[in-house]
């Protein structure tokens, strides 16, 4: 689920949320982000945000089992 909130002309406020894995029982993740998008010029675009990533795998098999979370920090180029 993503919701997006503009609050001025070159600004928008991002958050995004999703839950998965229940089809392959034992394994859940989920994801929340937040973000603040700046649009320095047409083309141009700023981000800083937050992500919070679980995951969890109750099988001997698993490559990775914990959460990853961190800044955002993204320039990007939109045509």
């Amino acid at each position: 689920t993503r919701v997006i909130y503009k609050p001025l002309d070159r600004l928008d406020i991002g958050v995004y949320a999703d839950v998965g894995g229940f089809l392959q029982e034992p394994e859940t993740s989920f994801q929340f982000i937040g973000t603040a998008n700046f649009a320095v010029s047409k083309w141009f675009v700023i981000t800083l945000g937050y992500r919070y990533w679980s995951i969890k795998a109750d099988i001997n098999e698993a490559v990775y089992n914990g959460n990853i979370q961190g800044w955002i920090t993204r320039l990007g180029f939109q045509f």
